[in-house]
């Protein structure tokens, strides 16, 4: 099959601002240090919006700096290597599914701060990466696959977001994708038979592995 990869544009100006203005109304103060964007909260910010700022970054740096008059010493944390840009459309019920995962409680075998990790790859991999996923033929499973009797342990069935883990994923085909970790190390990840995993989003429909 012929590789085929995206790019991410600078996001709008319009977009970055409607982001701050969200993070404003959550009482989130957004500084700018060292060229890097610091999010400054007297409460925990949810992942959605956390996993926002994260994808909107390099267009919230600029407009903090204007409103401060600081100019821009530094550059930004780098964009995905290669993301989508004119891709389809995200499919609907990935959407829905997403709003979903959102608002869920911790599956089984998941730590509220493990979740809560999930929660945010899941909305910063759908802003980022949803529509070129969807165009170059990844499935829900592919994607959004888990175990439905230790999704927290099976990663043989694990999709795509649940291998991230906070990782960041830089680049996709029709058949790999590979993220960067914390530490700068890359990795690819290969689309695999799904067999027996279920959405993530549906997990909250499943019980626990029965005692054998």
């Amino acid at each position: 099959m012929t590789a085929t990869e995206y790019s991410l544009p600078l996001p709008t100006p319009e977009e970055a601002r409607a982001v701050i203005e969200e993070a404003e109304a959550a009482g989130v103060e957004l500084r700018v240090r060292d060229g890097r964007l610091v999010i400054v909260s007297a409460t925990p910010v949810t992942g959605m919006l956390y996993a926002r700022l994260r994808v909107y970054a390099r267009g919230i740096i600029p407009l903090i700096e204007a409103a401060s008059g600081v100019p821009d010493h530094a550059e930004p944390d780098p964009a995905p290597d290669h993301a989508p840009t004119g891709a389809a459309e995200m499919p609907e019920a990935w959407r829905e599914g997403l709003d979903r995962v959102a608002t869920m409680a911790p599956p089984v075998g998941f730590s509220p701060s493990r979740w809560g990790q999930v929660q945010a790859d899941a909305a910063a991999l759908a802003s980022a990466w949803g529509p070129a996923l969807s165009g170059l033929g990844w499935t829900t499973l592919d994607v959004f696959g888990a175990c439905p009797r230790a999704p927290a342990a099976r990663y043989d069935r694990a999709g795509l977001l649940l291998l991230l883990n906070g990782a960041r994923l830089v680049a996709v085909t029709d058949d790999t994708a590979t993220v960067q970790t914390g530490t700068g190390a890359r990795l690819t990840v290969r689309r695999r038979p799904m067999d027996g995993a279920i959405p993530l989003w549906d997990l909250g429909a499943v019980s626990a592995d029965p005692p054998e």
